[in-house]
């Protein structure tokens, strides 16, 4: 007959030891490499806001500021043409990054 052994999550006669009821209550600190990650998972995502206020912002200034000179900076619809192309640039950029920090379970 084949023996059968329980696996050691399984083990009732280890339920009560010391090994499992000095973990009871302990708190384990994030490691350095997943704060760092979290970080980097936070400035994706900024990115990502940053990019649609920067396209929204954009569409403003084709709209309401077409022909108007804005100082050094030139017309309304070159600078509104910049910010939108920059915008989504860095939301899509944001999107993928924070995509890509999920899938990996480094956060």
């Amino acid at each position: 007959m084949p023996s059968f052994s329980t696996k050691q999550g399984n083990d009732p006669a280890r339920e009560g030891s010391a090994t499992n009821s000095s973990r009871v209550g302990h708190k384990t600190t994030p490691s350095l490499r997943e704060k760092c990650f979290l970080w980097l998972e936070v400035g994706a995502f900024g990115a990502f806001i940053i990019g649609g206020l920067g396209t929204l912002a954009g569409l403003g200034c084709i709209l309401f500021a077409d022909q108007r000179d804005l100082g050094f900076w030139g017309q309304g619809r070159s600078l509104g043409l910049l910010l939108i192309c920059v915008g989504l640039c860095l939301s899509v950029a944001g999107v993928l990054l924070v995509r890509f920090f999920r899938n990996r379970q480094w956060v």
